[in-house]
């Protein structure tokens, strides 16, 4: 009986441990693209100072009018409409772009010496549509835009990136959803399920042990008590 457990609980603790590992495999790959993306580039908030940012001769504006119990936004580029104009509430943090609707972000791109070439990123969070809208703009004012639905995935990890640099952390690179930092039980729960599996196993190892001992005991025992 114990051969039996043994062997029971040593496949038991393998299975466990093996099928654990595909979720740490797949955390540490949404970890080690994020390490690429920020040798690659230096991603900072662009400092907008009344709603007004400028960065390498380009200047962007964030103009809102109230309506109601909601605002209306919409992006200048150097006076000229960039984006919008969007009706949005107002966010639960008390803001109405920064961290909720609009953020704009200096890029950097570390390959370059200097900041000359530094671009202006703007993201915008279309909640309704479950998208968000990404304008590049380059100091010689070439626009560059693009969108991202959170249902269809992108293998364009830089615009990813600023998606989660603007508030929406869950979003992951391959992985549909990732744990956010706050919940660090997303990380440490495949780890807990490779210990119990290694536990399983380690009684499965001791069970065939004992198992084998046992059965050269009676076989000792038997020869010995023979004629």
């Amino acid at each position: 009986m114990k051969k039996i457990f043994g062997i029971f609980f040593l496949l038991l603790g393998l299975w466990v441990a093996v099928a654990s590992l595909n979720p740490i495999y797949l955390l540490n790959r949404e970890g080690r693209i994020a390490k690429s993306i920020s040798r690659q580039y230096t991603i900072d908030q662009l400092d907008m100072i009344g709603n007004h940012g400028q960065l390498n001769g380009n200047e962007v504006e964030i103009v809102t009018k109230p309506r109601g119990n909601r605002y209306e936004l919409q992006v200048l580029l150097n006076d000229a409409p960039l984006i919008g104009p969007m009706n949005v509430p107002v966010h639960e943090n008390g803001k109405f772009y920064e961290g909720a609707w609009i953020d704009v972000f200096r890029l950097h791109n570390n390959d370059e010496r200097g900041h000359k070439q530094d671009q202006i990123a703007i993201v915008q969070t279309m909640p309704e549509k479950k998208s968000f809208h990404l304008v590049y703009i380059s100091p010689d004012q070439q626009v560059t835009a693009s969108s991202v639905d959170i249902d269809k995935h992108t293998d364009n990890y830089l615009d990813i990136t600023l998606i989660k640099r603007s508030g929406y952390y869950e979003m992951g690179y391959k992985l549909a959803v990732v744990p956010v930092t706050a919940n660090i039980l997303g990380y440490v729960f495949p780890w807990f399920f490779v210990l119990i599996g290694c536990i399983q196993m380690l009684i499965g190892v001791i069970l065939l042990v004992k198992a084998r001992s046992a059965t050269k005991r009676q076989l000792a025992t038997g020869t010995s008590s023979s004629p």
